[in-house]
């Protein structure tokens, strides 16, 4: 088992995020990775899919 970096540059980012919303943390965490990988994180969440990013509702 790994143990995610703490300043790894998706951790780095969500720290630096604006979550005025109740996100899971875990969410958190997903949507600083696409973020950083530049990627669009795609979701059925309706909480998730609010966060202004690459983050699309399916």
């Amino acid at each position: 088992m790994a143990i995610m970096n703490c300043r790894s540059p998706a951790s780095m980012q969500s720290r630096s995020m604006d979550f005025r919303r109740s996100i899971d943390p875990f969410d958190r965490i997903l949507i600083a990775q696409s973020i950083v990988e530049g990627i669009t994180l795609i979701t059925v969440d309706d909480l998730v899919a609010r966060y202004p990013g690459p983050v699309r509702r399916l």
